[in-house]
């Protein structure tokens, strides 16, 4: 949203921008901007965005800078939060940060570049919880796709790296049971017992994996 609304600026402003400066309060968001490691398509296509944006601007000649900045010195989710009549005319959310007025070396914010990087693990975990409204929505009424997998291994391997809480082991179990299920037949006996015994070593695997 800050990269297209400084394209908007420029594009419609009569003053000449040599520089641009865009401050966010997510240190990951600004992580992943400068990250080059595989992320999930959502987050990889708005870092596309981003940066095809930023390049655009830098074309023109304005030099496009990421800073961060303590969400105590943003306040731009005082829009969210909601504020009164008599808030809103002097709030900073619509008059800007007071630290705009001071001299920029002290101004309370740090470059993209000085931003902590999360370590691969937390990337991992971090990335694989991003979610389309499509995908969370896919979520509501089975928390894995058991089809997207041909070995149970795999699906174990995938699982192990979630943290999902009890209730949601038991869902997800419940589901698998479903999906798992095979109709008893003069051929297969013991099919549903071999399914409710191996649905029970999963529930205890997850649950051993959760400490």
């Amino acid at each position: 949203m800050a990269t297209r609304l400084a394209k908007t600026i420029i594009g419609t402003s009569r003053h000449n921008i040599s520089e641009i400066y865009i401050v966010s309060d997510s240190e990951i968001a600004l992580y992943w901007i400068k990250s080059l490691k595989k992320v999930p398509v959502f987050v990889k296509n708005q870092r596309q965005r981003i940066l095809t944006l930023k390049e655009q601007m830098e074309a023109n000649g304005a030099k496009v800078n990421f800073y961060h900045v303590t969400t105590d010195h943003n306040p731009a989710d005082a829009g969210t939060r909601g504020l009164t009549a008599e808030q809103i005319n002097t709030h900073e959310w619509v008059r800007g940060p007071r630290w705009l007025t001071e001299n920029p070396a002290i101004w309370p914010i740090k470059s993209i570049d000085a931003t902590r990087g999360e370590t691969e693990e937390v990337d991992i975990i971090v990335a694989s919880n991003v979610q389309t409204p499509n995908e969370a929505k896919k979520q509501e009424s089975s928390l894995i796709d058991l089809a997207r997998f041909s070995e149970m291994d795999k699906a174990l391997r995938v699982i192990a790296r979630q943290s999902y809480s009890g209730d949601e082991v038991d869902r997800l179990v419940s589901n698998m049971q479903t999906e798992m299920h095979v109709s008893r037949s003069p051929a297969a006996p013991t099919a549903s017992r071999t399914s409710e015994l191996l649905c029970q070593n999963f529930r205890d695997y997850l649950r051993r994996i959760q400490g």
